[in-house]
């Protein structure tokens, strides 16, 4: 049966991406628009729900979502520090 969060709850999956950078005119910027997956690939060392199965389903059903492309990326990380930004005030 494939995970599904609202029935099997939630779980701390995380990946690493690597996002290539240059240097241009003395500071580092985005080269391009993509964006790769780092090694060991999506892990959940963090997650607390206590079900091994459950968390296993959960990490192969994230290995095969898509990355986000940059410009997604970029979506996201504007959303958290937004989401960051008012739970501080």
């Amino acid at each position: 049966m494939p995970y599904d969060p609202r029935r099997d709850g939630p779980h701390k999956i995380e990946v690493a991406l690597l996002v290539p950078l240059k240097i241009r005119h003395g500071r580092w910027v985005a080269d391009g628009t993509e964006t790769d997956q780092a090694e060991p690939g999506p892990v959940n060392v963090n997650c607390t729900c206590g079900d091994k199965a459950s968390c296993e389903a959960a990490l192969r059903a994230a290995d095969e979502l898509e990355l986000p492309s940059g410009r997604a990326l970029a979506d996201l990380l504007a959303a958290a520090a937004a989401e960051e930004e008012q739970a501080w005030s």
